[in-house]
């Protein structure tokens, strides 16, 4: 629902990593098509890269580091809104179809921030709460971290 809102949208660059669901009818029920790339004035503006179900966190690490980050970077974004999918952890009974570890989306988020230091995480999916819980934390601490280096007064010399 977050990429189609911006559609049409050239000041909004929306990325989104997710499951396969060109030929399959699985929630929410989107495309997400790679050739989806946003409308009129968003036009290039949508960048939608596909994982096969079943895919572990490797091959979101490869997309996430060879597509998404370049974009952020070449878009040099004021603010990054990231929605965690936590419906993507390994095990979990909503049936995403990815298994990924808590390790990645630490990862992803310390990625993120370091490709724009103001950021905002969101929560989409996951029903795993100690998991989640787990992830959350990793996430929030590599933000922190990052922060910390960015704001230190000391300098190496």
């Amino acid at each position: 629902g977050t990429a189609w809102h911006f559609y049409e949208d050239a000041g909004v660059l929306c990325i989104s990593l997710h499951v396969d669901q060109s030929d399959l009818h699985l929630f929410p029920y989107l495309k997400g098509k790679p050739l989806e790339r946003g409308v009129g004035p968003g036009a290039g503006c949508t960048m939608n890269l596909p994982l096969r179900e079943g895919m572990g966190e490797a091959e979101a690490v490869r997309l996430l580091h060879e597509f998404a980050l370049p974009a952020i970077a070449k878009q040099k974004p004021d603010l990054l809104f990231l929605g965690l999918g936590f419906d993507g952890l390994l095990g979990d009974p909503s049936g995403a179809g990815l298994r990924y570890t808590e390790a990645f989306f630490e990862h992803a988020v310390s990625a993120c921030c370091a490709a724009c230091p103001r950021i905002v995480c969101t929560l989409q999916g996951g029903y795993l709460p100690e998991a989640m819980a787990e992830a959350c934390g990793l996430c929030a601490s590599s933000c922190f971290a990052l922060h910390a280096l960015r704001t230190s007064r000391f300098s190496c010399s």
